[in-house]
């Protein structure tokens, strides 16, 4: 082929360094998400939609052709949290945890996934995030020691 073409969809997950709740003020929060959508279209990895928590983040987009998943995320997380700490005092020290999870997408449910992140504020009534994360995992067949999941 003369050309690269690469049409992977993955759900990203990860959290806010040590869990602290800091994405707990609406307008924060979609400042923030605003931002990383930016980042991730600037990456070649755009959002098809964006939600989270107090203290975590769901993101489903496109994988880039020319990054890998590492990169993708350090450069995420690195720029999203620098941005952060201009938002205010309560920010100085915000950051992301060094993991993350990362399931692949099938484009037959991405209009599903979509709506599951896009209602993560209302599901979290209901679920942690430290047991929907696990449930995620296990859903997906993905091997981990739920021991070592969490610093």
């Amino acid at each position: 082929m003369a050309e690269s073409i690469l049409q992977v969809y993955v759900h990203l997950v990860f959290s806010t360094a040590g869990r602290v709740h800091l994405l707990d003020v609406k307008e924060t929060k979609e400042r923030l998400f605003g931002y990383m959508m930016g980042v991730m279209k600037k990456l070649e990895a755009p959002v098809l939609a964006i939600g989270g928590g107090e203290e975590h983040v769901h993101i489903l987009h496109r994988m880039p052709k020319k990054l890998n998943y590492e990169e993708l995320t350090s450069r995420l997380k690195a720029n999203s949290s620098r941005f952060a700490k201009t938002m205010g005092e309560r920010y100085a020290n915000f950051g992301w945890n060094r993991g993350y999870a990362g399931f692949s997408v099938s484009r037959w449910d991405i209009d599903q996934i979509s709506g599951y992140i896009r209602k993560q504020e209302r599901h979290h009534n209901t679920e942690i995030y430290k047991a929907e994360l696990e449930r995620l995992l296990g859903e997906h067949g993905a091997d981990f020691d739920s021991r070592h999941l969490w610093d």
